[in-house]
């Protein structure tokens, strides 16, 4: 009896040991993480469900059709948001490629880049523009100036005629 009792506090010991390593750790990668200057955002900046209303506006689909009036304008800038391998496959011609990461902001030099012009259009190629419209909804909190994102993508905007560079998307992007 007196076995297990001691082969029960040996275990209880070892058991409380390691969760403290644990917690140690974790304490200690914290630490580091937060002093660093490119450190690791432990949270979104934002809900999922975010849908980009702030003090500075909302921001607001455009529709394939306006986005096509507006292409070639000086004062208009179109931002793909999608991932570098989906960009060199194809994306609207003119356009600057901004991959949008839900876990960090939008770099300041982006920002200050978009801030030059009156009309930014971000698009993606997600059936309901849900990198899209998070990418717009943040530079429109971030300042800039008329930020909007594509209804319907690159999928929409190749299938209405609008110039790209590379191949016509198949289809949409499924994010889950």
């Amino acid at each position: 009896m007196k076995q297990r009792i001691g082969m029960y506090r040996i275990l209880q010991r070892t058991a409380f040991q390691a969760i403290a390593v644990f917690v140690v750790s974790a304490g200690v990668a914290l630490f580091f993480n937060e002093t660093r200057e490119d450190r690791l955002p432990l949270v979104m900046p934002f809900p999922p469900e975010y849908r980009c209303s702030s003090p500075a506006g909302a921001a607001s689909p455009i529709n394939t059709s306006s986005a096509l009036a507006a292409f070639g304008k000086r004062t208009t800038i179109f931002v793909d948001a999608r991932s570098n391998e989906e960009f060199e496959k194809g994306h609207i011609e003119t356009s600057v490629h901004m991959p949008y990461l839900f876990v960090e902001p939008v770099a300041a030099e982006a920002i200050a880049l978009l801030l030059k012009y009156e009309r930014v259009i971000v698009y993606c190629n997600t059936e309901n523009a849900e990198v899209s419209s998070l990418m717009a909804g943040e530079l429109s909190h971030s300042g800039v100036k008329d930020a909007r994102y594509l209804e319907g993508g690159f999928l929409k905007w190749a299938e209405a005629g609008g110039k790209y560079t590379g191949q016509k998307p198949e289809g949409y992007v499924d994010l889950k």
